[in-house]
């Protein structure tokens, strides 16, 4: 089973999708600060200039936090609701990399939609809406994760592999009007565990991030009527401090990795892990 520890105090290799902004930023950012001397992030997404916001936010951060080691961030330019580009992703992610020049390889999958979320679950009547926003959002998660394994078992060290998939509470809890959404995200959090009843040595985690402030999740929440207040709900929650910074959402990620006391492909929500006493 991978070791958690090796993430943070040995070279590592970490991929991130959906990093052009949010959370993903988040996480590159954090990462990029706490990570051994020698490790790689590559950033992933489909905005180049978020991206190399995303690459000059977390650089400053490494300098600030760290101050001597370099971590190299690179960025590549993905839509992952296009099939070409789910098949040529990883390569570019991988490329030049060589797992011996890691002690533990990391992939962070946060890229995902929304849907409509005016619509209750039988407004739906469009089969091609509704098969499409699942291609869209589960096609990736096999494609990606197979072959990030497959790299990482290909050199002769043996990688400490790491899987974090971006789940929800929408995962475990239903929410009205958010059918696709919910069904999505409880599906990727089986597709991990299932996984690690085939891959028993790559350690994997359905991370729910909690509500996050000023994504564009949250945004359209906030602006997207229907019949059960959804809206009005989350303007509440903002208006009464109920909402998470990515920053918070991230740092409390990347603490869950070091304590390594869940479960192989278990779903941990923010509010399961304490806070530093």
């Amino acid at each position: 089973m991978a070791n958690a520890k090796f993430i943070f105090q040995y070279p590592t290799l970490a991929v991130i999708t959906g990093a052009s902004q949010g959370l993903g930023r988040g996480i590159a950012t954090e990462l990029a600060a706490e990570l051994a001397e020698g490790s790689l992030i590559v950033a992933s997404a489909r905005c180049k200039d978020g991206l190399d916001e995303t690459a000059r936010i977390a650089k400053l951060e490494r300098r600030n936090r760290k101050g001597v080691g370099e971590v190299e961030i690179r960025t590549v330019t993905s839509d992952l609701s296009r099939s070409e580009d789910i098949r040529n992703t990883m390569k570019s992610c991988l490329k030049d990399c060589i797992p011996s020049t890691f002690s533990s390889a990391i992939l962070i999958l946060n890229f995902g939609t929304l849907g409509d979320v005016s619509k209750e679950m039988c407004d739906f009547r469009d089969p091609d809406y509704v098969a499409d926003y699942f291609r869209v959002n589960l096609a990736h998660i096999p494609i990606l994760t197979g072959e990030f394994i497959d790299w990482s078992k290909a050199g002769e060290t043996k990688l400490n592999t790491f899987v974090v998939n971006i789940s929800s509470l929408a995962a475990v809890q239903p929410l009205t009007c958010m059918s696709l959404y919910s069904s999505g995200k409880a599906a990727r959090d089986m597709m991990l565990k299932v996984m690690t009843t085939e891959n028993i040595n790559v350690r994997a985690l359905n991370y729910a991030p909690g509500p996050l402030l000023g994504t564009n999740i949250t945004k359209t929440l906030m602006s997207t009527s229907n019949r059960h207040n959804t809206a009005v709900n989350f303007r509440e929650m903002e208006a009464n401090g109920k909402y998470l910074t990515c920053k918070q959402s991230a740092a409390k990620l990347l603490r869950l990795l070091r304590m390594d006391s869940y479960s192989n492909g278990d779903h941990v929500d923010y509010y399961d892990v304490l806070d530093d006493s």
